[in-house]
């Protein structure tokens, strides 16, 4: 459907930082687009990012349920970005599956009255990981591990859930796109963000201590590479009506290695150090941690803890991101979209620097980590 001259483009979680990218780069690249429209349920569209606006693209903003009808009317595709996760002590599973999940069929029933041609549908690439196998340049599996497997079970089971809801409607164009983790301009609740919270909390050195070896594998995506992956999908289905039902995962091409020697450039740009002289041995840190945490998880069976403990990272967070080995294939992303990065690690790497070097740190949400975010 059109609204002029131009398609209309509907986006929800515009305020996630693949959304702020996302929107970024329909605006300044898009084509035959009018109008993007941006719903949320609560929170009012907050432009995080510049945008070149010469172009003659509007950006419309939704707020609520009541808007939802208007927000879906005429458009001729939805991106559903989205989401909640929750990787903490206690997960928060009824709001990851009323947002992930619930709120998923609503949306695709609202399309299918709305008549909307296409459904770019955001999952994660950790519905394929293992904690118990290295995760090595994985692929786009539709048999998942087994759940005692998963590192995250209930944000994995929640987004399995919504992407079988996504493919059962036949009427509509379906895609799933499965991201890592992301870092870039407008950043509010990744690794970095949290190892600079780190760091203005431990004034004494403003430094990072290493946990482990530095042998883990985590690979981490720029925000701006991968919406423009988002949007490649798009018109890949635009090019070809058929194409559906599809999943992918979108990664660039920066380098796997372990999240500090990652962070290292980003954490420099600010002036925050990596320590070379603590250096805490991953499994001494594991256990440390387990001694801690089990105790509490044992008497949260009996009352609730409060908000501030229940939200520490699970030990799965550890091993994951200090120590397991977790890369995904590019191969179909390239060879069935035939979509390239457009920015090379030196520029996504500058890029983010630049942002994270001026980022105040006081002003990041309390309630938003790299391991939960349920607001």
């Amino acid at each position: 459907m059109t609204n002029g001259d131009g398609e209309v483009i509907a986006v929800t979680g515009g305020n996630s930082l693949i959304g702020q990218h996302l929107i970024k780069w329909l605006v300044e690249n898009g084509q035959h687009i009018a109008v993007i429209r941006v719903w949320h349920p609560t929170q009012k569209f907050v432009k995080r990012i510049e945008m070149d606006e010469t172009r003659s693209i509007s950006v419309e903003d939704f707020v609520g349920q009541e808007s939802f009808e208007r927000f879906l009317d005429g458009a001729s595709t939805v991106f559903n970005l989205h989401e909640v996760w929750d990787f903490s002590l206690q997960p928060n599973k009824k709001k990851m599956w009323e947002e992930n999940v619930n709120a998923v069929e609503r949306l695709m029933v609202a399309c299918r009255a709305a008549k909307v041609a296409r459904v770019v549908h955001l999952s994660s690439a950790f519905v394929n990981t293992s904690i118990r196998w290295p995760n090595t340049n994985l692929v786009e599996l539709t048999e998942m591990p087994p759940k005692s497997e998963a590192p995250f079970p209930d944000y994995i089971d929640s987004k399995i859930e919504s992407e079988r809801i996504v493919f059962e409607y036949d009427d509509i164009q379906t895609f799933a796109v499965r991201l890592c983790p992301l870092i870039g301009e407008g950043d509010q609740s990744s690794i970095v963000c949290d190892a600079l919270r780190f760091a203005q909390w431990n004034k004494l050195s403003q430094s990072l201590p290493v946990i482990g070896d530095r042998g883990g594998v985590l690979q981490i995506t720029y925000a701006g590479n991968a919406a423009s992956g988002l949007a490649r999908v798009m018109e890949k289905m635009i090019e070809q009506p058929t194409l559906t039902k599809e999943v992918v995962f979108v990664v660039d091409d920066a380098p796997k290695k372990d999240v500090f020697t990652f962070m290292e450039p980003l954490l420099e740009a600010r002036g925050v150090p990596i320590s070379s002289a603590i250096r805490v041995p991953f499994f001494f840190a594991y256990v440390v941690y387990w001694l801690i945490v089990s105790p509490l998880l044992f008497i949260s069976q009996i009352v609730p803890l409060p908000t501030s403990v229940a939200r520490l990272p699970s030990l799965a967070v550890l091993y994951m991101t200090f120590y397991h080995w977790t890369f995904f294939s590019p191969n179909k992303s390239r060879l069935l979209l035939d979509w390239v990065p457009p920015f090379d690690y030196r520029q996504a790497m500058r890029r983010s620097a630049a942002y994270y070097k001026s980022l105040d740190v006081a002003s990041l949400p309390e309630s938003t980590r790299s391991w939960c975010c349920v607001e």
